[in-house]
């Protein structure tokens, strides 16, 4: 009785419930249709929020990728203008103007820009100065009305004839239905001329006509050929 006592003691009697039970495939139930609704209609919501998000993405990524675009345009539009406005007529309308400066005409940057460079032809600049103009289909000359003064133009050549001088110009001159001059020629050998280039519009026009008018001439220091 003793030696049985000595032996069981110190261990914690073994209890059923702490006996490991071995587990059983318990088969489940199945989804009722509301759960199976329920199951699907929160599914339908995530798919949904997350084709939101994705529509939210890349529409925010459209929108950044067209404000990019916009200002590298408007800014190359600004560094392409620091560079021509100032000193090139590419581009620049035309407004013919009296003495006062009131619109006589104006002329749209497609038909008085060729190939970068302004022109005025013959015709719009009659409405300025008083000349006759005679000649043929390879050269005309602008005889000019109380002066007693003339400019030579010559079909596709840079090179035109005042008074008699040789002079040579950045463009050439153009023989089409009218005759088109670079309006380099009026700024630089009309003595009385006046040009302003401001906000894409050249505007041209002359002083008084009491304040005389004469074409000038920088003698060229060697020939220059037609």
């Amino acid at each position: 009785m003793s030696t049985e006592n000595s032996t069981n003691r110190g261990k914690v009697p073994v209890k059923p419930h702490n006996i490991p039970q071995k587990r059983t495939n318990v088969p489940k139930k199945p989804l009722t249709a509301e759960q199976i609704d329920a199951r699907n209609k929160r599914m339908a919501e995530q798919e949904r929020l997350r084709r939101e998000r994705r529509e939210t993405f890349f529409a925010r990524l459209s929108l950044c990728l067209i404000i990019y675009v916009v200002f590298c345009m408007l800014t190359a539009l600004f560094v392409y203008s620091l560079y021509t406005g100032g000193s090139s007529d590419s581009g620049y309308k035309m407004v013919i103007a009296d003495n006062e400066g009131k619109a006589i005409k104006k002329i749209s940057a497609e038909v008085s820009n060729i190939d970068g460079t302004q022109y005025i032809s013959a015709s719009n600049l009659s409405l300025l100065y008083d000349f006759t103009l005679a000649g043929d289909k390879q050269q005309v000359t602008l005889y000019f009305h109380n002066i007693s003064q003339s400019i030579s133009l010559y079909k596709d050549s840079a090179a035109v004839e005042i008074n008699g001088s040789m002079v040579r110009l950045g463009a050439k001159i153009i023989f089409t239905d009218d005759y088109y001059i670079p309006v380099e020629l009026i700024e630089t050998y009309f003595y009385g001329a006046i040009i302003k280039r401001e906000k894409g519009t050249t505007t041209l026009s002359r002083r008084g006509e009491d304040d005389g008018f004469t074409l000038r001439v920088h003698a060229p220091e060697t020939p220059i050929p037609a």
